[in-house]
């Protein structure tokens, strides 16, 4: 009876979950009213948003680095259950680990009303290493109750992680670009977990199940722990005020007539036809 209902429980948690996300998200109020554009066409809007990125090689490297995390994250998806049912008790077991996991994104959206990191990327960065725990804990595997916890605080980190990178790349960013740029970290994100779900069953089957974990939860913290090398992830941080900006340019900006606290970047606003081109 409890296989039966337990992954019913698992999809309400979940649920809620990602309705506490998406309050949180709702509630994230921009400094400054967004500058209307003029109606450009879609490849216009398309080049524009990837401009903006790629001005910060740095930010582009960031999105690819957790483009890489859910990657590896899908073969926890894929493979736990099947760890499970090799004698480590079945559905009932995988339901207990996901009502855990479920109830870790709760608590992780919570903590991030409060969590407010100086350093927004670095701390984001290094704190993806616990992401390794759901498959590392799998491997040997471990007993129920372990892994269900390591997934528990993994969850609760990654929850709290989204919102503090949802924070962080609205004050990055002209606000006028925001759908833009929000939506070629989406598009990494729904590229790469995807493929890792397609990958994780025939590389299991060529590595085997061990391997094929282990190796997946050291793609999950290396990349992101690199990251955290790169000059331009360091400098951005949170000031006194409250605003999170680049350092360098932070301390530019002031020294102008008129600063501002978000940088301007360079982006086209013509309609393709017009006379300015």
């Amino acid at each position: 009876m409890l296989a039966v209902s337990s992954p019913g429980i698992a999809i309400l948690v979940n649920s809620l979950s990602f309705l506490l996300s998406f309050v949180l998200i709702s509630r994230m109020h921009l400094r400054r009213q967004v500058r209307r554009l003029e109606k450009q066409h879609f490849f216009a809007d398309l080049r524009d948003g990837w401009l903006v990125v790629a001005q910060r090689r740095w930010y582009l490297a960031n999105l690819l680095c957790w483009g890489v995390w859910n990657f590896a994250i899908a073969f926890f998806f894929v493979l736990g259950p099947v760890v499970m049912q090799q004698g480590h008790g079945g559905a009932t077991s995988w339901s207990v680990i996901m009502i855990t996991g479920s109830v870790g994104s709760i608590v992780g959206g919570l903590a991030a009303l409060r969590y407010r990191p100086r350093r927004p990327l670095v701390t984001t960065n290094a704190a993806a290493v616990i992401g390794i725990a759901p498959l590392a804990l799998l491997a040997p595997p471990a007993p129920l109750y372990v892994i269900a916890l390591g997934v528990a605080v993994a969850f609760v980190m990654t929850s709290l992680v989204g919102e503090v990178l949802a924070t962080t790349q609205q004050q990055l960013f002209p606000e006028e670009m925001l759908a833009r740029v929000s939506s070629l970290d989406w598009m990494i994100s729904l590229i790469a977990m995807p493929a890792g779900y397609a990958a994780a069953a025939p590389v299991a089957e060529f590595l085997g199940m061990r391997t094929t974990l282990l190796a997946a939860a050291a793609l999950i913290g290396t990349p992101c722990l690199l990251m955290n090398l790169l000059p331009g992830v360091r400098s951005v941080k949170r000031f006194p005020d409250g605003t999170i900006g680049i350092a360098g340019e932070r301390e530019a900006a002031a020294l102008l007539p008129e600063a501002t606290s978000v940088p301007t970047l360079k982006v086209s606003t013509e309609t393709p036809g017009s006379s300015g081109r």
